[in-house]
């Protein structure tokens, strides 16, 4: 019989085609083109990433600002608002990968295909470069070793000079650095020399170079090197080079890579290496590569593989919630890992009490970043999925949001304005059950009103007492903390 596995595929519906249509066009107009591209060679630091997303969310308020005299049902304007944004940093992340990784001089954002569901299609655009011939044939057969082209690899790689088959770069950038291995591996395959594990081999002597240069002082400690380290120490020789392959295209977020080369592994090799891909796909959650890759992992585990390791690494969930259009996948990834954990006879209550709880902060954290691009939650994605995973969560753990001293839940939803979703939380019976600490909230709420108060948002704390359900004791609590006026 069969395992149950997951399922991760989309319906795919009118609305959806039309609002990803919305979303592409917008990103489509040259007014737009030309910000992105001035974004990038102006303004994108390799070194900076908080800046980079500040400057970005600039652009990306721009685009937005074409929706403000549209009228539209509120439901619809916000998802269009969402796929927006989303469809974006798509864009965003596609642009850095091609210009700042790969150095392709060519202007990439004015011939973007997409999927149906709204993923950039990277095949396709690399068939439409083939056609038009925009790159050398040498940038073209290194896109076609990335992407696993296997059709386009051998013509390709005739058609590239003798003198350019010999340089620096195919003689030894390939084999040193994990971003073009890849090319390496179907270099070797064409040249019928796989008879060593070849990038294990050069690994070794790569790591005693960056060993020496650490020594030296003259080591750079920036993202790129860190992940250059993580490759040295990926490699093994007791693994096939096709192992070698899928673990080097899950480090570097290679999503065709990976699909690739884990129909090359054994049944034993694939089950060692979720482990693998797992881990490495921690800390890099707003990656949509790393989405791809961990969705397409997840598809090959039956259903009880899949929820205990989603019940073990709850980082899955913030990886669907930080990813549209996987995010679509949360609610039923998260109803089975609930079941799991009420049905559980060893769960740590503790523990996963606590991960609920950073669930919940994670998720407001989110809305966080929608407010400073719409100025607004109402109504939101994530506003509407904070509701439904607070409903659903266990009593324990909501009884851990209340009882938390730093109140940094309550702060961030107060400062963007989400009534409703404090309304939601402190009037729950647990926490009105919890005296001691709405005691202690009301107390706190101090600085957070003071800081309001300076930014003359009076109007806002008014709403806050009247709806949030504060009663005469309350304010006669925070009169005696502070004098405000509107008290």
């Amino acid at each position: 019989m069969e395992e149950e596995r997951l399922d991760f595929n989309f319906e795919i519906s009118l609305q959806r085609l039309c609002v990803v249509k919305i979303a592409t066009n917008l990103w489509e107009k040259e007014e737009i083109r030309q910000k992105v591209l001035l974004f990038f060679q102006k303004n994108y630091n390799r070194y900076e990433e908080n800046d980079n997303s500040i400057g970005w969310n600039k652009v990306t308020k721009k685009v937005l600002s074409f929706l403000k005299n549209v009228s539209l049902p509120a439901k619809l304007s916000h998802s269009i608002k969402h796929v927006t944004k989303s469809i974006g940093l798509q864009i965003f992340n596609w642009t850095k990968y091609v210009t700042k990784i790969l150095k392709f001089d060519i202007i990439c954002t004015s011939e973007i295909f997409w999927t149906h569901f709204g993923t950039i299609d990277k095949r396709k655009i690399f068939e439409h470069w083939v056609q038009t011939r925009k790159l050398k044939s040498s940038q073209l057969f290194n896109m076609a070793c990335i992407f696993c082209m296997e059709d386009y690899i051998p013509n390709l790689w005739i058609e590239i000079p003798d003198y350019v088959k010999t340089n620096e770069f195919y003689s030894e950038t390939i084999y040193t650095m994990s971003k073009y291995n890849l090319i390496a591996y179907w270099k070797n395959v064409l040249l019928d020399d796989m008879r060593r594990n070849f990038i294990s081999t050069m690994a070794v002597t790569e790591r005693v170079r960056i060993e020496r240069l650490r020594a030296e002082g003259r080591f750079e400690n920036d993202e790129f090197n860190e992940r250059r380290i993580a490759w040295l120490y990926i490699f093994a020789d007791s693994h096939s080079t096709e192992e070698n392959m899928f673990r080097v295209s899950v480090l570097e977020g290679l999503e065709l890579g990976v699909k690739y080369f884990w129909n090359k592994l054994s049944d034993e090799q694939r089950q060692r290496n979720v482990e693998f891909a797992l881990h490495t796909a921690k800390g890099k959650s707003e990656e949509p590569e790393y989405a791809e890759i961990l969705i397409f992992l997840l598809t090959k585990l039956s259903v009880e593989q899949n929820i205990s390791l989603s019940y073990e690494e709850f980082f899955i969930l913030e990886m669907l919630l930080k990813n549209w259009p996987w995010e679509e996948f949360f609610t039923p990834v998260f109803d089975r890992i609930l079941e799991f954990y009420e049905n559980s006879t060893n769960r740590d209550v503790d523990n996963y009490e606590t991960k609920f709880f950073y669930l919940i902060q994670a998720i407001v954290g989110l809305m966080k970043n929608d407010f400073a691009l719409y100025e607004c939650v109402e109504g939101t994605r994530y506003q509407n999925i904070l509701h439904e995973t607070w409903e659903k969560i266990p009593e324990s753990s909501k009884i851990l949001v209340a009882g938390k001293r730093d109140w940094s839940i309550f702060s961030k939803l107060l400062n963007i304005e989400d009534l409703k979703s404090l309304k939601m939380i402190i009037n729950h019976e647990v926490f009105r059950k919890t005296i001691t600490k709405r005691n202690s909230f009301i107390s706190c709420m101090k600085s957070l009103f003071l800081t309001l108060e300076s930014k003359n948002k009076i109007e806002l704390i008014e709403k806050f007492v009247s709806e949030i359900g504060i009663d005469e004791d309350e304010i006669f609590k925070l009169r005696a903390n502070f004098a405000l006026s509107c008290l």
